[in-house]
């Protein structure tokens, strides 16, 4: 198979390589990996990477320090995942069924904080409920300015619950809950973000990381009962892994919603995302809109 080549400038005399992992084998040890993923040579100055899709394990030639060997693996792993994520965007492209609307707008900053939704189905009086805040809530703020609702923003990260109470101090249709949604009421581990100075944390320990603190969940149903709302024209969940659960819960449940905004968190398997979408376009829900980019899967359903 043709290996896909991704830039990689080398400052090491010695070589990386990676190889789908066997069980007992050492980096270049006892015995030869079954076949080469990935190799970065001074050399060549490229990184190859196989879109095979075994796990994969780092090999070093020559020198390199153990700091640098961490570093050169997570830099390289990502890699590797991002080129399956590449195939996974082509392949739920090719095969999902979009229904656009005429009344779709984006709203928020263009990447990271930002989200279409139907403007059609929203108002003054609209109920919005949106978890996952991080250090971004420009999408928040512009459904207020151009509609005029109230917000509920949902986040248990201490710091996003301080980011976000300093920049809307003078904003009172925007309102923080200091604490994530999920399928019930609970307290839950978070575990950390793999990337250092990150502020995504994860109740389902998306990222294979340590747990960084506990903190309380509500489930949507709870909050619904306890604010007094009888619908949901907005849910849009930037949750790290925890979107699967919460959208169960609002199916299950049968919760009136009008709109969801889901970020289907990466990495995880191309079919748990497909499952997901499945249910919903089963349940009346129709795919508006798909903002894919390889560690970024936003999507947006309209209620038929």
């Amino acid at each position: 198979m043709e290996a896909d080549c991704l830039g990689l400038q080398t400052r090491s005399r010695c070589s990386l390589r990676i190889a789908p992992s066997c069980h007992g084998t050492q980096a270049y040890g006892s015995r030869t990996p079954r076949a080469i993923g990935i190799e970065v040579c001074s050399e060549r100055r490229a990184l190859r990477v196989s879109p095979a899709k075994q796990d994969v394990r780092v090999a070093y030639d020559g020198r390199m320090s153990l700091r640098g060997r961490m570093r050169a693996e997570r830099f390289v792993r990502r890699r590797v995942e991002t080129v399956r994520l590449v195939k996974n965007r082509r392949e739920f492209l090719a095969h999902a069924t979009i229904e656009p609307r005429d009344d779709l707008v984006r709203l928020g900053t263009r990447d990271y904080g930002g989200w279409t939704v139907a403007a059609d189905l929203l108002d003054p009086t609209s109920t919005c409920y949106l978890a996952g805040i991080g250090e971004d809530i420009t999408f928040d703020l512009h459904l207020i300015a151009r509609f005029g609702c109230t917000v509920h923003a949902f986040d248990p990260v201490p710091r996003s619950q301080e980011y976000a109470a300093a920049a809307t101090a003078h904003e009172p249709r925007f309102v923080l809950h200091p604490y994530g949604l999920w399928s019930r009421d609970d307290t839950l581990h978070f575990h950390a973000p793999d990337i250092a100075g990150h502020i995504s944390h994860s109740a389902t320990n998306l990222k294979a990381t340590q747990v960084a603190f506990d903190a309380p969940v509500r489930a949507v149903r709870s909050v619904l009962d306890e604010l007094g709302h009888d619908r949901i024209d907005l849910l849009k969940l930037s949750v790290e892994g925890s979107e699967y659960a919460i959208l169960d819960h609002v199916l299950d449940e049968a919760i009136p919603a009008r709109m969801l905004c889901v970020e289907y968190a990466q990495p995880v398997p191309l079919e748990r995302i497909e499952t997901s979408v499945s249910r919903l376009q089963d349940a009346g829900f129709d795919l508006t809109d798909a903002m894919i980019i390889p560690w970024g899967w936003k999507v947006t359903y309209v209620a038929r």
